[in-house]
């Protein structure tokens, strides 16, 4: 009989860890709690939980979302020079815009992460 392999613990990849830091950072300092932003990409709560534990990783598309809900880019969420608390502290206090009470579909907050 054969010996299976056992899986790798997922919570010990550096890239995991760094995703998990950075999501949790943005909820931290951001204007959504972990249910409202499982709520904006249309996931769990226990998503969001298991990304900011390091259990699971965003797939390509909630990642993309994800930046978006926190108006920063895909390279900044990667940027370790980049800080988020200085970025999200300097949005609160800009002028507030006026916001659509719509939630945008998926597709279209995708699609707005490359305009």
């Amino acid at each position: 009989m054969a010996k299976e392999k056992e899986k790798p613990d997922i919570r010990d990849d550096i890239t995991v860890k760094f995703i998990s830091r950075r999501v949790s950072d943005l909820i931290k300092y951001g204007d959504f709690s972990a249910r409202q932003l499982s709520e904006k990409i249309g996931r769990s709560k226990n998503y969001i939980t298991n990304i900011i534990g390091g259990w699971s990783s965003p797939s390509i598309t909630d990642l993309l979302l994800i930046c978006k809900c926190f108006e920063i880019s895909p390279k900044d969420f990667f940027d370790i020079e980049f800080s988020i608390k200085k970025a999200l502290f300097a949005k609160k206090n800009e002028p507030a815009a006026k916001k659509s009470p719509n939630k945008p579909s998926q597709r279209e907050a995708f699609d707005g992460c490359f305009q």
